[in-house]
């Protein structure tokens, strides 16, 4: 039997950590002039595909928890009254494009 070492970085799941982490990095200069982060364009791109969306379905779709979903939606919702008025939120459970 051959012992392998079980190091960090030899792990699958480290390697999609990092592979994530380069994506949000790549995107960065585009997002930062705009005032978004990865995750709100990741909201933002759903929305366009299929608002209206409840604030439990984009959630969803994006693989996030109430607790993280719901303080990146208010963030855009004061986005959106200041700087995206196509992106505007039609109540507090729903976005409409």
């Amino acid at each position: 039997m051959t012992s392998e070492r079980h190091t960090v970085g030899t792990q699958l799941s480290f390697a999609l950590y990092g592979a994530a982490n380069r994506m949000a990095r790549l995107h960065k200069p585009f997002l930062e002039p705009l005032g978004l982060t990865f995750p709100q364009y990741l909201a933002i791109l759903e929305l366009l595909d299929g608002a209206p969306l409840s604030v439990g379905t984009l959630g969803a779709r994006l693989d996030m928890d109430t607790g993280t979903i719901t303080p990146l939606v208010k963030r855009l919702e004061g986005l959106a009254s200041s700087r995206a008025p196509a992106i505007r939120p039609t109540n507090a459970a729903c976005w409409s494009t």
